[in-house]
Order: structure tokens, then sequence, then C-alpha cells
């Protein structure tokens, strides 16, 4: 792919990296992407030629103080502190939702101290302005202090779903909702029936008829499987739903979800020896369609590898993936960069169009 001259790089800045947080404007014809200290907003026509950057140095400030309940902390968190890597004490973008027609809602690590603002976007395609808001807000519930951590989140009429940590030791993971007109709610503390260890890969508003009311949040994480799920140590697949209308319980729960389900996501392959293989590691997490399935054989399935291919000069791993549907163009994002690719390569199948054509490629 590297060598077919189709491929559109942006090999990153010297002083930040971690560009993993995407989000998809098509409206605006924009990639925005979230990374360490900054926020680039890249031309979804071609990513290298016209982007624009944003600091997010300037909102890390709060990051350097802690809130009373921290102030003692104890010995064994004193140690971790020394200990953090300083490239980690930097503003790692991790919450990039769209709030009005002219602001995002960000959030970032803060140099283990989550901090949110306000991104100014502009109103229209020809409004060059990318500006954040002096205004700082407590990120906790939000954005993991831990870059390492996997969270995902989605804004949905006002309100903030996340399933984050929402300590500094990353030991409190659960699923929040803040901002909007109610009192924040989450899932029960250090509850592993309601998560454990969990790693959050996606969350999705799923509508259930024309009743807003009936409306669901899915979100999509991988956990450690609980005793008796799994002979020793096993990661598990997930689902959890919860109702958009729970305004919390009354007595141990309140503040507290109270139509949270979860449910785990068996996908195997049946093996010759009657031992299924099964793939629990849950990456993606989007959600293609709702169906019922209908009973039957699923052993008659075939694996079948179509295309392999490199789209970074260095190995690294792919840590973002975004299509637009409309540019016809696959966007990726690595710890180094960001990649453009598009859909249509007839460069591949030969150089006259009859071959392009008679490759039946989709796109």
């Amino acid at each position: 792919m590297l060598e077919s001259n189709n491929l559109v790089t942006f090999e990153g800045l010297a002083n930040s990296s971690a560009y993993h947080t995407f989000l998809l404007d098509e409206e605006k014809g924009r990639l925005v992407v979230g990374a360490k200290d900054h926020i680039f907003s890249f031309n979804l026509l071609n990513i290298s030629r016209d982007y624009t950057q944003s600091a997010s140095q300037g909102f890390r400030s709060l990051g350097r103080l802690l809130p009373p309940e921290e102030m003692n902390a104890s010995g064994q968190e004193k140690i971790f502190r020394s200990l953090i890597n300083q490239r980690e004490c930097s503003n790692f973008i991790k919450v990039l939702q769209p709030f009005n027609q002219t602001h995002l809602y960000v959030c970032g690590t803060g140099a283990f101290h989550p901090v949110c603002s306000y991104l100014e976007v502009g109103k229209k395609t020809e409004d060059s302005v990318f500006r954040l808001e002096p205004l700082i807000e407590n990120g906790r519930g939000k954005s993991p202090y831990d870059p390492k951590l996997l969270t995902a989140s989605m804004l949905i009429d006002g309100e903030l779903y996340a399933g984050t940590s929402a300590d500094f030791m990353g030991r409190d993971f659960a699923i929040f909702r803040t901002l909007g007109k109610h009192h924040p709610i989450r899932t029960e503390q250090h509850d592993s029936r309601w998560l454990n260890d969990p790693r959050f890969v996606g969350v999705h508003l799923i509508p259930e008829s024309d009743n807003p009311e009936d409306d669901k949040i899915y979100l999509l994480f991988k956990e450690n499987a609980l005793d008796g799920e799994h002979a020793g140590k096993a990661t598990h697949a997930r689902i959890g739903q919860l109702c958009k209308n729970d305004l919390g319980g009354h007595r141990s729960l309140v503040n507290k979800w109270t139509t949270f389900l979860k449910a785990r996501l068996i996908c195997s392959v049946p093996g010759s020896n009657g031992i299924d293989t099964h793939f629990d590691e849950l990456h993606m997490g989007t959600i293609l369609k709702v169906v019922s399935i209908p009973r039957g054989s699923w052993h008659d399935l075939e694996e079948v590898l179509l295309e392999e291919m490199t789209v970074f000069r260095e190995p690294t791993a792919i840590t973002a993936m975004e299509l637009s549907t409309k540019q016809q163009q696959l966007y990726l994002g690595s710890d180094i960069g960001v990649s453009q690719m598009p859909l249509h390569r007839c460069e591949v199948y030969g150089k006259a169009c009859a071959e392009c054509c008679l490759a039946r490629d989709p796109y």
C-alpha cells in the first residue's frame, strides 16, 4: 500500500503522539483527532494538505491540583505517583463528542487528573475557528486518569455516557452518566458482579420504538471472567444495556443504575476435536445491525483473508479507524500518526478502466 502512492499520511509532531481518539464530521468535511497535548482538525480530502491544531496543554493546568479527598494519599499511591513516566504526565485526549452546532466536548487525562473543556469549531464549513474555551471542568467519571486505560463515551441529548476508570490507581471502573439536568449516576462501586476490571470499547444509542422513553444505551467491553464462569483466568467479551430514562433508585441504589444488564458475547469456531476456539478479545465494538438469528447451523463457515496492507512506514498498532462513506476514504490512527486510504484502488487490477470494472470491486 505504501508503494502505490495512494496512501496519504500525517506523520505527527515531534512533541505529540497517541493519535487514538477520532471524531468524523462528514457535514463539515473534517476529521477531528485527539492526541497527546494536541487536538487536530484534518481535511477529509487530504489530511496532509490542510489541517489545523489546538494545543490542549492549555486546559492541563487543572491536572496539577489535587482534590481535597486525594490530599492525604496513601503511601502506595505516593510511590506510584513518583514512578509515573514523564511521557504520561501530559494531557491525552480521550473524549471528543459533539456538544452543539458550534462546539465539541473534549476531555483528557490532564497529567493524571482528568479535565474537560469545550472546543469551538464553528457552525459552517467555511468558519475558520478551532479554539479551546478557557472554561475547565473536572473530568472525573468522563476520562481515565491513566492514558493506557481504554475508555468509551457518547454524548446524547446533553448527557455524557462513559465507561471509564474513576480513580487514580485505576481500580474503580464504572459506567457513568454525567452533564445534563439529571444527577450523575454510575454502576455499583467495587462490585465485580457489575464490572470486573473492564476494558471499554464502544457506546451506542439504539431506539426501540417511536417513543424516546424506550431508548436503550449499549456498551461493548471486555472484562475478566467471574469465578465459576471459566477454569483459570479468562477474558470475556460483553455487551451491557441501560435504559436512557433511568434516574437511579432508592436506598442502596441512590445515584446508581437500576436497569443495567450485561450478557456475554460468544463468538467461537468449532474445532475438529470437539473443543471450540473462543474469540474473547473485543476491539472495535461497532454495531452494524441488530438482527434475530434463526435456528440453524453455523458450522459450515469458512474464513478467508482478502487482503493485508501496510499503512504506516514503521510497524505500529492501528488504534483508531473511521470510514467516510461520503469521501470513500478510510482513516487510521496509531501512536505515530494518521493515515488516509482510498477504498477504490483500480491500479491494483490493471491500467485500463475495463480491468478495474472486471474486478467487481464494490468501490
